[in-house]
């Protein structure tokens, strides 16, 4: 299992937050989850620049059958793609 925490003074935001990857300020992307651990980037708007570290949340897998799950903050999820990766949503907004 590998476990992530960040320290209190990085900022984790989850979707809707536009984060701006140029200086176009009306074309931005949101990912589920983003961590910004410089708080210059952040302004009124969202995030100029890219995110320390992002998290997309995968709804299907390809070429496989669809088996939709549903989680809590609080439990353990296993990343499909990594096998022994396991996240806590609660534990990345703390």
């Amino acid at each position: 299992m590998i476990f992530m925490r960040f320290r209190k003074e990085n900022e984790v935001y989850a979707a809707p937050f536009a984060v701006f990857l140029n200086e176009d300020d009306t074309t931005y992307v949101e990912p589920d989850i983003s961590v910004i651990c410089d708080p210059d980037k952040l302004d009124d708007k969202g995030c100029n620049g890219a995110p320390d570290w992002i998290v997309e949340v995968v709804s299907h897998s390809f070429g496989m059958q669809e088996n939709f799950m549903q989680y809590s903050f609080d439990e353990m999820i296993l990343v499909g793609i990594y096998p022994g990766f396991e996240i806590r949503i609660a534990d990345l907004l703390k």
